[in-house]
């Protein structure tokens, strides 16, 4: 049940504004992802998810320091080369005990 899989997400050379466009839109929606998990657990359960609430922040200090990779002087006249691999592995659910 360990077992690991890996699939390729980006891989390849962009300009600038492409880059930032690709991995800007990444960070958006895994936000939005998050947001609507926490507005989900306050509509079902009344209380929010402070594991989304967490990653939210998580992935919007991301975004920042994106934002400063990109806007760095070493970034401006060159192609940037991504790599964004998406790992999979399996896991055991918890057991719930009644």
């Amino acid at each position: 049940m360990n077992q690991k899989d890996q699939l390729s997400l980006i891989d390849g050379e962009f300009s600038l504004e492409e880059a930032k466009g690709i991995l800007m839109h990444l960070y958006s929606k895994k936000i939005q992802f998050h947001e609507r998990r926490n507005f989900s657990s306050i509509e079902q359960t009344g209380k929010t998810d402070e594991k989304s609430l967490k990653r939210i922040e998580e992935l919007k200090g991301s975004m920042i320091q994106l934002e400063a990779i990109l806007k760095s002087p070493d970034s401006m006249d060159c192609m940037l080369k991504i790599n964004s691999v998406i790992q999979i592995e399996r896991v055991p659910q918890p057991t719930i005990s009644h």
